[in-house]
C-alpha cells in the first residue's frame, strides 16, 4: 500500500486563529514540496487549559 499520512499540529493562544499562523505556513510549504494525490484531509480541535485550542490536521495521500 502506498497511502501515507502527514500530521500537522498547532496549539493556538487564547483568541488566536488558525489562519495566518505557522501552521498555515507549514501546510503550504509541505504541499509545494510533495507530489502526489491527496485522498482525504481531516481536522480535529480540542481545548487545552491555559493554552487555547490544539488543532491537528491529517492529510492522507499517495506519493507520486
Amino acid at each position: 500500500m502506498r497511502e501515507r499520512v502527514k500530521v500537522f499540529t498547532h496549539a493556538s493562544g487564547e483568541g488566536s486563529t488558525v489562519a495566518d499562523t505557522a501552521l498555515q505556513d507549514m501546510l503550504n510549504e509541505w504541499l509545494t514540496q510533495n507530489e502526489g494525490q491527496i485522498l482525504r484531509i481531516t481536522q480535529s480541535e480540542s481545548p487545552r487549559p491555559g493554552k487555547g485550542q490544539h488543532v491537528t490536521i491529517c492529510i492522507w495521500y499517495v506519493p507520486s
